[in-house]
This record gives structure tokens, C-alpha cells and sequence, in this order.
């Protein structure tokens, strides 16, 4: 459809006024090159409360493309803050983030894009066969893989590189897995990375290339034994996240068209929609608003008009969705492709049966 963004594009960054120059000129050669569409990609650098003027320096090297949001942050909150923040904000089908160094070259997006076509969740790897890592120091490269080594003792995630700055997702997974954790600083991959697999979505790795880029403030030691202790703590003290706000729509009636095609154009391609064991369907509105869930709510009254009460405001746990695991969500149908009984809006999600 046109005028679809297809995917957008995370970039964190805190006091990069200095380096992002040289990483949004990656970004812009990429775009030249053909490996990113700007007409149907947006761009969303989240300044992490930064000092130095990074949002000013970010507006000013990214005015010429066509979709850009620089958003800001009231102070330094941390990287997976950061990532939530610009996921919460996206439009796109497919979200992706990367560092604001580009130390993963950006023509490499593509990579992402081609494993979420059977994947929820497609993260860049430095280990895998393929993959290449070029500058850093040897200290550096040992703790990153000791703390790896470390995180696979404590979770079962069997994951080679679970710190790589360069993920991709599905927007409904991205806007469920942002919601249902809570870790804001860099062991954010990791709590994240486990929400995916308690709830059973499909993660795929792919081998990318990665070059050392000065400047950075990680601390190979100390920022290890931060992450370390995060995810310590995190398991010893964890919370049960925010319940979902959702919607229940009740099977339809013999005839009618099914309420997972009903839900589905509704709600449109960034909202998970899982289809109940009964007929019916749930809404999901991980990181969404009041407002996003009224709109919703009237379309599908009104494709229910005959019958008012099948469409009701609940919530849903984390606990139950685990339960209902593995996760299959609505798949996104060809553009131009409306549900039965659905308008305009619900363009853009599968008629499912």
C-alpha cells in the first residue's frame, strides 16, 4: 500500500553529538546503496537525555529523508529505555534498532528483514559461521564472551551473542517483548531475549559483520559486572510485568466473518492478535494508549453492531500468555487486503479463517 513504512529504524544514543557523523554517513550510504528504502523506512534516534546537543546534531544530519523523529528523553534513563521508547513510537511492520555508531554496518538491515520472514525475533551475531569482528581489544572480546557464557548458564537461552547491538522484530512481538519487560540499562538483550522464549516465538541469529568504533563508553569490566548483577538481581527479585490492556471479541456467529478476521483488520499490522482456543480473539495493546484501544474498540463494534456486547475491555497477564505458548500471532496479509466487514483501517492483516 502506498505510503506504508515498512520498517523502522532504532538508533539510542546518549551524548553522541561527536561520533554521529561518521554513523549517520554509514546510514546514508546504505541508503545510496540501495540496502534501505527511505520512502517506506523511518528513521527514530531516541537522545537519551543527553548533554552535548546529540538531539540538535541528529536533526540536523538526518532533515534531508522523508521519515524522521528524533524523540528525547527527560534524563539519562539507559539503553533499553531508549529502544522502548522509539518501539512504543514506531509505525512500521518491521522494527529494527541499531547503535548510533554503526559499528554493524547498516547495509546489513536487510539481513534482518529477510529472517523475519519465518522468525518473531532475528538478532545479529558475532559468533556464527559467516559472521566477522574486526578492531577491539582481545580483553574486550574475552569478557563479552565470558559474560555470554554466563548468560547461557543462567537462562536457557543457547543464544552465541546475545549483546549484539543489532536486532530486529516483527512489530507486534517488538511492542509485546518491550511491555513485558522492565530492565532499562544494557542487560535489557538479555531479559528481553527470555521473554521470547517463555513465550515460545522464533528467534533467528545471522552473522554479521562488526567493527570496533572508538568513543564508545562501555566499560568491558565494569559495565559486564552491572549486567551481571541485573540479571542476578533481576531473576532473584523479579516482578511479574504490567499486565496487557486487550480486547475480547467473542466468536462469531455461523455465517458471519470469523472474529480473528474481524480483530485482525481492525486492529491493523502493529498489534498482536491471537486467536482463542474457542473462536474467538484477543487485541493485544502492549505499550499502547487509551485512545489507540478506543479506536479499535469502535471499529470492531461497528462490524458487530448486531451484536454490542461480543467486543469487552480485560486484561491479560504475563503468566497467561506463557501458558498459551507458543505464540502464533496474525500473520500480515498483502497490502490491499481488507477482512470482510472491516474498512479502510483494518487494511494491511490476513483474513484469517
Amino acid at each position: 500500500m502506498a505510503g506504508t513504512i515498512e520498517l523502522s529504524i532504532v538508533v539510542p544514543a546518549y551524548n553522541e553529538a561527536g561520533r554521529l557523523a561518521d554513523g549517520m554517513g554509514r546510514l546514508n550510504e546504505a541508503i545510496a546503496g540501495g540496502s534501505i528504502d527511505p520512502s517506506s523506512t523511518e528513521i527514530l534516534v531516541v537522545d537519551d537525555g543527553s548533554t552535548d546537543g546529540t538531539e540538535a546534531r541528529a536533526r540536523e544530519l538526518l532533515a534531508h529523508l522523508p521519515h524522521v523523529r528524533v524523540l528525547r528523553q527527560d534524563r539519562n534513563r539507559g539503553k533499553g529505555s531508549a529502544i522502548r521508547r522509539g518501539v512504543a513510537e514506531a509505525t512500521g511492520v518491521l522494527i529494527a534498532f541499531g547503535d548510533a555508531d554503526m559499528a554493524i554496518d547498516p547495509d546489513q538491515f536487510p539481513l534482518l528483514v529477510a529472517a523475519l520472514g519465518d522468525a518473531d525475533v532475528a538478532i545479529g551475531s558475532r559468533t556464527l559461521p559467516g559472521a566477522r569482528a574486526t578492531g577491539g581489544s582481545a580483553h574486550r572480546r574475552a569478557m563479552g564472551r565470558a559474560f555470554n557464557r554466563l548468560v547461557n548458564a543462567l537462562t536457557p537461552l543457547d543464544i552465541g551473542d546475545t549483546q549484539c547491538g543489532f536486532k530486529g522484530f516483527r512489530a507486534p512481538a517488538a511492542r509485546l517483548l518491550f511491555h513485558c519487560t522492565v530492565v532499562e540499562g544494557f542487560a535489557f538483550d538479555v531479559e528481553l531475549l527470555f521473554a521470547a522464549r517463555q513465550l515460545g516465538l522464533r528467534i533467528e541469529e545471522v552473522p554479521v559483520r562488526w567493527r570496533h568504533v572508538g568513543g564508545t563508553r562501555i566499560r568491558p569490566i565494569a559495565d559486564s559486572f552491572v549486567m551481571a548483577r541485573d540479571i542476578l538481581g533481576g531473576w532473584a527479585r523479579r516482578r511479574p510485568p504490567a499486565p496487557v490492556p486487550a480486547l475480547a471479541v467473542r466468536p462469531s456467529a455461523p455465517g458471519s466473518p470469523t472474529a480473528v478476521r474481524l480483530a485482525a483488520g481492525a486492529a491493523g499490522p502493529s498489534l498482536p492478535v491471537l486467536a482463542d482456543p474457542d473462536g474467538g480473539a484477543t487485541v493485544l495493546f502492549p505499550l499502547g494508549s487509551r485512545g489507540e484501544l478506543e479506536q479499535v474498540a469502535r471499529r470492531l463494534r461497528t462490524a458487530r453492531a448486531d451484536d454490542p456486547g461480543s467486543v469487552r475491555q480485560v486484561s491479560v497477564s504475563f503468566a497467561s500468555l506463557r501458558a498459551r505458548a507458543p505464540l502464533r500471532m496474525v500473520e500480515p496479509a498483502p497490502a490491499g487486503v481488507a477482512p470482510a466487514g472491516v474498512g479502510p483501517a483494518g487494511v494491511g492483516m490476513s483474513p484469517a479463517p
